[in-house]
């Protein structure tokens, strides 16, 4: 196992410990619900990464790096929706639409090159490495529209609240949106 595998493995298993509490432990069952779809979306996105990391065939990864591409735009788009949830703005509104019908998109076109469209392995690292297809900047523009939205309301919410518990909630969901953000960028590096 290499390195990016072990790392893998550990966020995966972080990510379903993290699903397993928040179901046992939530309160408030529209965010719990919404928290746990998002949380979803990231073992979902973590297990492609560890099937990624542990193949040696460029065809196989080619498949787990499209699966990939899903779970992580999913993820700042049910990012989005649970900060809806979390913040009492959860209605139906063209976000909402928006959110689910870009998910179905991607599902629907994730099998097909126009994401990614191949996989070859580096002759430095021996890490695969994947070809972006044309539609990953339009791809790219709506998940960090998502993620866009979410961090703006989340600062106009630690903005207007007194409470410090509060702040402190929201405080966090920045740092995880700026970690995420980084991750994002990292791999796309």
């Amino acid at each position: 196992m290499n390195t990016a595998s072990i790392l893998s493995a550990i966020a995966l298993l972080c990510y379903l410990l993290l699903i397993w509490v928040t179901i046992r432990s939530s309160q408030r069952r529209g965010v719990g619900h919404a928290f746990v779809a998002y949380l979803a979306t990231m073992a979902f996105w973590q297990f492609a990464a560890l099937m990624v990391s542990i193949t040696r065939s460029d065809e196989i990864a080619l498949g787990w790096y499209r699966v990939m591409t899903v779970g992580l735009s999913g993820n700042f788009i049910l990012f989005a929706l649970f900060v809806q949830t979390y913040l009492g703005q959860e209605k139906k509104n063209t976000l909402s639409y928006l959110g689910w019908g870009t998910l179905i998109f991607l599902l629907a076109t994730s099998p097909t090159g126009l994401i990614i469209s191949s996989v070859t392995t580096s002759e430095t690292t021996g890490l695969h490495v994947p070809t972006f297809g044309f539609l990953v900047p339009v791809l790219a523009l709506t998940t960090y529209f998502f993620l866009g939205n979410a961090v703006y309301h989340l600062v106009k919410n630690y903005q207007r609240t007194q409470s410090t518990v509060q702040r402190n909630r929201i405080r966090y969901l920045l740092i995880s949106a700026g970690v995420g953000t980084l991750g994002t960028f990292s791999n796309l590096i």
